[in-house]
């Protein structure tokens, strides 16, 4: 699933035909492609092998894997999330894998920074989830690209730290001098939301935090 939504297409070129195509340079990326090869091997699926990566025949995979979107609007199912932390971290190797950046230590397999990045809101969403769930901090920022391939397309960049346990705004020498914290008056209602145990997750602007909640008792 972490290959297909950073990696991955479904379409049917004709009546009755139904692929899903896994892209992953053999050359450029022989590990990530040898890595690929063997989960297709292990999970009893025909595939067709090239150059350029892995067309799988399979309608019932098709039917399962369509409706995830495409591009700007993949995204990972409820069941996926809520899978236990050996699979999230299957999968968010993986998604890394094939649309991110990461310095980790290949004897621990921990994490030191990673940056990933998509068009799709919700699938950053997603991935944010997964890496919170398995006790990473995770930043998303949305910058539009000023590159000539893609000029203003808006893209989701997520920061995620296994040394950092905490969302952090003000970094390094030059952040503190560009940014600046101050008080802004509020006027409106204040919400807070009751929950058993007290804890709830808030999020503002891309960036998360654990909080306490203010009525445990009512929930």
């Amino acid at each position: 699933m972490g290959w297909y939504v950073t990696e991955g297409s479904a379409y049917s070129p004709r009546k009755g035909a139904y692929r899903v195509e896994i892209s992953q340079s053999k050359e450029a990326n022989p590990k990530h492609y040898k890595r690929i090869r063997t989960l297709l091997t292990n999970m009893g699926l025909p595939f067709q092998e090239l150059d350029r990566g892995f067309i799988i025949a399979h309608k019932g995979l098709y039917e399962r894997l369509k409706p995830l979107g495409r591009s700007h609007e993949k995204y990972l199912p409820r069941e996926v999330l809520d899978m236990g932390s050996s699979n999230l971290k299957r999968c968010l190797d993986a998604m890394i894998a094939g649309d991110g950046c990461t310095y980790t230590n290949e004897e621990s397999g921990h994490y030191g920074n990673v940056s990933f990045t998509t068009t799709s809101k919700r699938l950053a969403g997603n991935l944010q989830e997964i890496a919170i769930k398995l006790g990473y901090s995770a930043n998303l920022k949305l910058e539009k690209r000023t590159d000539k391939y893609a000029e203003g397309v808006r893209c989701y960049y997520l920061c995620v730290s296994e040394k950092r346990v905490a969302p952090w705004t003000n970094w390094g020498k030059k952040a503190k001098k560009s940014q600046r914290e101050e008080m802004t008056r509020y006027e409106g209602k204040a919400y807070c939301p009751a929950v058993p145990n007290g804890v709830v997750m808030v999020r503002r602007s891309g960036k998360h935090v654990w909080s306490g909640s203010g009525f445990p008792e009512l929930g």
